[in-house]
């Protein structure tokens, strides 16, 4: 629900940062 919320306060922030966080991540990890 917060990320939903949160996504959707900043669709086009969160989803650009989650993403790159997200490739860094998976990448890392």
């Amino acid at each position: 629900f917060f990320g939903m919320g949160y996504a959707f306060c900043t669709s086009s922030t969160y989803k650009h940062y989650w993403t790159q966080d997200f490739a860094t991540g998976a990448s890392e990890a």
